[in-house]
């Protein structure tokens, strides 16, 4: 684009095909001009200094390491004098750390500097870089196997919950969500909805009763009846999120149980056992919808105006959570050969529903 500048360019665009815009309209502002945008890989500015001040020894070490030289894929690479150190610095810069990572420029700088029987004194790192470069650099120094950060890394797993402090994003909590019941895999499913709609239900009244306790306008009266309902909401709450993944790990119970070779004794039983188990958790979900449902119904009317439509949709988000985890304990109730333990499950559900008019 800086290729003759705006007047060279606002003769040829709209023209030359080759100048033709990639967004916007094929004609250039009058006065505005154009804009250019790049993007590339987060680069690491990864500097290694020698125990040696002989810069011949560090030009070749520096081009041997670069790419241009020779070296490793997207690795550039210059020797810097660091004369008040009496040192060589080899200055990379990685446009790329997964060709070319922050391990393999070490190991190979090492290699190099042997060759001049100069070792490695220190190295830096400047400016920022993305975690996944430290992470990636641990796990090949270390050899480590069958390591996933994701899981192993304390941090990650507390940042994957929000237990770090941060102000939760709830957009992006929204959209995880989402993309993980819209794959294919098995889990999270209906009864881990239901659990989601329940803890949402509950979330959203204790939101409009909490705006109500605020209220310069609220009858005093009316107060320990809230705060008992908040408390209650937010007690259900926590439980649904532990019967959230309770649902998942009910389905993964009963899969293990039927991927047993047929031949097992002991797989009838255990295939019988998770389908009554994998049967028992939305329908505990279904209880906790009912009675949350039921401490919602209640606090209603004391809300604030205000808030009349949170406080109605935490209601039908409670209804849809015990319809939903209604479905999944009726799906596994048809694989129960026991008939008395089937019967007492859907007298159970039966009654959970009819207590939520549902």
């Amino acid at each position: 684009m800086r290729k003759g500048q705006f007047e060279g360019l606002k003769e040829l665009i709209g023209k030359d095909e080759t100048r033709t815009p990639d967004f916007g309209p094929n004609a250039i502002h009058p006065t505005a001009g154009a804009v250019a945008v790049g993007a590339r890989q987060q680069i690491v500015n990864f500097n290694i200094n020698l125990d040696t001040h002989d810069m011949s020894a560090g030009k070749d070490i520096a081009k041997r390491v670069r790419a241009s030289g020779g070296g490793l894929p997207a690795v550039r690479g210059k020797e810097i004098d660091l004369a008040a150190r009496k040192q060589v610095q080899i200055s990379t810069v990685l446009t790329d750390y997964k060709r070319s990572s922050m391990a393999k420029v070490l190991a190979t700088t090492m290699m190099l500097a042997d060759e001049h029987k100069a070792k490695i004194k220190s190295t830096e790192i400047v400016g920022l870089l993305p975690r996944q470069a430290l992470v990636d650099f641990a796990i090949e120094t270390l050899q480590l196997e069958n390591f996933n950060p994701d899981v192993q890394i304390l941090e990650n797993r507390l940042e994957a919950v929000g237990a770090l402090g941060g102000t939760a994003d709830w957009m992006s909590a929204g959209r995880q969500v989402a993309e993980a019941m819209s794959n294919t895999d098995a889990t999270p499913g209906g009864g881990s909805a239901a659990a989601i709609a329940g803890a949402m239900g509950c979330g959203l009244g204790e939101m409009a009763i909490g705006i109500t306790l605020k209220s310069k306008k609220l009858d005093e009266s009316k107060r320990p009846a809230l705060m008992t309902a908040s408390q209650t909401l937010g007690e259900a709450r926590a439980t649904f999120d532990r019967l959230a993944a309770d649902d998942a790990a009910a389905f993964d119970r009963f899969m293990a149980a039927m991927s047993l070779p047929k031949d097992d004794a002991t797989r009838p039983a255990k295939m019988q056992a998770a389908l009554v188990h994998a049967a028992e958790v939305p329908l505990r979900t279904a209880q906790i919808s009912a009675g949350a449902l039921e401490v919602a119904k209640q606090a209603a009317p004391l809300a604030g105006a205000a808030v009349a439509s949170d406080i109605n949709c935490a209601i039908h988000l409670l209804k849809a959570s015990a319809q939903c985890a209604a479905e999944n304990v009726r799906i596994n109730l048809g694989g129960i050969k026991d008939a008395v333990t089937g019967k007492d499950l859907a007298d159970q559900l039966e009654r959970t529903l009819a207590a939520c008019a549902c």
